[in-house]
Parts: C-alpha cells; sequence; structure tokens
C-alpha cells in the first residue's frame, strides 16, 4: 500500500474523531459569536440518519450558509421553538465510520440480549418441569449420602477444591447467604410488583425473605451452640493434650489450639436451603415472560434470573465439594436435613395457610390455595 493511502486514510480518520469530538462537545457559535449549548433531547439523539441539534439563531438562510461552513451541517426544516428561543432546526450527518460503529454497537447489543433471551425461556422450560420442582430437594439428600461414602473409602483425588481457601469457598460459600439476598430480593421486588400492584402482596413476598433470614440465623447459632458445648480445646491435631482452662472454640482458636466438637455442617445447611429458595422465588418468571414490560424491565429481570440460576448452579457445585472432601458423615447428614427440613416446613406446609407469607406465584395443584 502507497504512502500517499495510507497518510489519506489517516488524515480521514483524524477527521472523523475531530467531527465527533465537536459534536460530543455540544457547543457552537453563531453569528454574533456567542457560545450556544446544544439541548441535551436534541445532541443526543442517535438515528441512522445523524444526530440531531438545533442552533440557537434564526432561521434565515444567511445564518444556516455561515453555519454550513464550519461542516458538514445540513438544514433539515423551518424554524421552531425551544426554550423560548427562536431556533432552527438542523441534522448533523455524522462521519460514514462514526455511523458504523454506532450501527455495530446496536447490533452487538441486540445479539447478546436475544441470546440472553434464549437462555432464559429454556431455563424457564426446565424449572416449569414438574418432575425437576420435585425431585430437586432429595438429589441433596442423595449427594450427601453418595459423597459420604466416596470421601470415607478415599476414591476421590485431592483437587483445588478440597481446599477451604478455594476462591469459591472464600468469596462466595462463607458468604452466600448474602449473595442469595443480593441477586433475590431485587428479583422479588421487580418480579412481583409487576405481575400483581400491591403493596400487601408484596410486603408478604418480602416477609418470605425475611422468614428465611431468620432460619438461616438460628440454625447457624444452634450449629455453633452444640459445637460449644460437644467439644473441647486440644494443642495438636493428635488430640492428645486438653486444654480445660479453654471452654468455648472462639477462645480455643484464638489461643491458636484446636477445637473438636460435634460440628454440623453448616454448608451443607445453608447452600442446600438457599438453593431451594432461589427455585421457589424465581417461579414467576413464567408469568414474566408473557407478560407486557418494557424493554428496560424484561432486560433487567432476564439479567438476574440467570444470575441467580448460574448462583443456584454455584451452590450445587460446592455442595457437590462439601460432601465429597469435607466433614463426617453424620455431619453433613444432618445439616442437609436442616436445609431440606426448614424448605418444607415453609413452603410445602406453612405458606399453604391463610395465615402465613404465601407462596409466590406459580402453577400449583388444584387442591393448593395460594395467598393473594
Amino acid at each position: 500500500m502507497s504512502t500517499s493511502k495510507v497518510r489519506s486514510r489517516s488524515t480521514k480518520r483524524r477527521n472523523d474523531e475531530q467531527q465527533q469530538t465537536n459534536v460530543q462537545n455540544k457547543i457552537t457559535t453563531n453569528l454574533s459569536g456567542e457560545k450556544i449549548l446544544f439541548p441535551d433531547e436534541y445532541s443526543t439523539k442517535f438515528s441512522p440518519a445523524g444526530i440531531h441539534v438545533v442552533f440557537a439563531d434564526t432561521s434565515s438562510e444567511e445564518a444556516f450558509a455561515a453555519v454550513t461552513a464550519r461542516g458538514p451541517i445540513v438544514f433539515a426544516g423551518s424554524s421552531i421553538s425551544t426554550y423560548g428561543t427562536q431556533a432552527a432546526c438542523c441534522q448533523y450527518q455524522l462521519p460514514l465510520s462514526v455511523e458504523k460503529k454506532t450501527n455495530n454497537h446496536k447490533s452487538y447489543m441486540s445479539v447478546n440480549m436475544a441470546a440472553l433471551g434464549v437462555i432464559v425461556d429454556k431455563l424457564v422450560a426446565f424449572w416449569k418441569v414438574p418432575a425437576a420442582r420435585k425431585k430437586f430437594p432429595w438429589i441433596f439428600l442423595l449427594i450427601t449420602v453418595l459423597g459420604s461414602i466416596l470421601k470415607e473409602s478415599e476414591l476421590v483425588p485431592q483437587t483445588y477444591f478440597s481446599s477451604s481457601k478455594n476462591v469459591l469457598n472464600v468469596y462466595f460459600v462463607k458468604v452466600s447467604w448474602g449473595w442469595t439476598l443480593l441477586l433475590l430480593t431485587p428479583f422479588l421486588l421487580l418480579s412481583n410488583s409487576t405481575i400483581r400492584r400491591s403493596y400487601s402482596f408484596l410486603g408478604s413476598r418480602l416477609l418470605s425473605l425475611v422468614v428465611a433470614t431468620f432460619i438461616w440465623y438460628v440454625c447457624t447459632a444452634s450449629f455453633f451452640y452444640i459445637e460449644d458445648v460437644t467439644g473441647a480445646c486440644f494443642e495438636d491435631d493428635a488430640l492428645s493434650i486438653i486444654k480445660k482452662d479453654l471452654t468455648s472454640k472462639a477462645t480455643c482458636r484464638q489461643a491458636g489450639y484446636r477445637w473438636q466438637g460435634y460440628d454440623i455442617s453448616g454448608h451443607s445447611f445453608i447452600l442446600s436451603y438457599s438453593a431451594l429458595l432461589i427455585m421457589e422465588e424465581t417461579a414467576p418468571m413464567a408469568f414474566l415472560k408473557t407478560a407486557n414490560l418494557s424493554a428496560l424491565n424484561k432486560m433487567v429481570l432476564n439479567l438476574l434470573y440467570m444470575a441467580l440460576n448460574l448462583i443456584m448452579i454455584m451452590w450445587v457445585w460446592m455442595f457437590v465439594c462439601t460432601s465429597v472432601y469435607f466433614h463426617d458423615p453424620s455431619h453433613k447428614l444432618l445439616g442437609t436435613t436442616c436445609g431440606v427440613l426448614s424448605w418444607y416446613i415453609t413452603y410445602r406446609f406453612w405458606y399453604l395457610k391463610s395465615w402465613s407469607p404465601g407462596l409466590p406465584p406459580q402453577q400449583q395443584p388444584k387442591k393448593q390455595k395460594q395467598r393473594a
């Protein structure tokens, strides 16, 4: 390629960038030399034809001739009145390269949103299958039993996830309840307010998260208490010398020793309970796929629903790792039972009663009654 052609393309690119900068600055000079700020409603409205701007000037052809001399401004119509000032409506024709870049960006976003919509449709279709929802709780009990067998028989080799310092455990599982609420709360607010515009209904749905948080707190606090009252402090892993003056896990570990007690698996509890909670509270998405939503609301709901399903998959995976690599079998079985039982008591018993927060909108057997 010749040097002149390269120089020509480079010059054209600089000119295009300069023209775009001029538009973004949103300032022009009228015949009197006064600086004028473009109204945002015109200066930021992109279309395939270009960007529409308004010059605070008269509508005379002489004025437009002066403006046109400074750049590719095209007279597009008669004068209009804006903000009490006589103004002329013009159209700034974007350079072709800039226009193409804008259109490519829009196409890229459209493709991404379409792909997200397809994935969400698949997930909604999966969770609408009664067998999937019915068998999901039993999967946790099955994983606990099989994982415990594999751990005790030492059939599974050590991996990155056999260390409690793996990234998913440190930054997600240890604060799993926070992650669950962080994603579930906005989804619950947006989805339920779209389905039924009632403060009492929305309040009842928020109350279900309060109940879930109370269950989480009581169970985890109970686990810590049981470990304290059933344990003792030892100087080393051999459990040979007991430090009788240290009577709690907190003081024992603070002194650099090891506490040995009945350690019910908090991971088995919180991961199973969080996953089951997400399954129940995301059920309204089946209705929202056919609802008349704005583009923004639809995008936000799709993103939240996708994120909740991803984090549910993460919880299941880390539940598997807990079952295979950590805790004694009875510790895991009791923790999992607490998680599944907490879900069952609320969503399969209490929430069917009229004096409860009620179930989220979902397809239910005819004999069940859903509270408004």
